[in-house]
């Protein structure tokens, strides 16, 4: 049952940073703090039936802003730009965050 809502939880998560980062990239040039990351990810329509707890969403927001995301995804992720394409580099770190940030911030401990 665990392991469902593990996969369950970071397979959303994925598909809210990959949907996120394929849209108007944000003035601002500086990297996203984990606040924000988090902030936006919660902000999704069906977040909360996730049940991801606090302490899981930001483990996963930190992941996102330590890793080699580049500063351009990551903008896109939380301003929301629709237009944005990550570049395949980022898409690559993407899915390593995924399988990363799941054996990290969602396993039992």
């Amino acid at each position: 049952m665990q392991t469902r809502r593990l996969l369950a939880a970071t397979s959303a998560i994925a598909v809210l940073g990959l949907a996120a980062c394929s849209g108007e990239s944000g003035s601002d040039s500086s990297r996203p703090d984990a606040a924000q990351v988090a902030d936006t990810l919660s902000a999704d329509e069906g977040f909360e039936e996730l049940g991801i707890t606090d302490d899981q969403l930001m483990c996963v927001s930190q992941a996102y802003v330590d890793s080699d995301l580049s500063d351009e995804a990551l903008q896109a992720l939380i301003g929301g730009d629709e237009e944005y394409v990550p570049s395949e580099e980022d898409q690559t770190v993407l899915t390593d965050l995924i399988t990363g940030a799941a054996g990290e911030c969602f396993s039992e401990g």
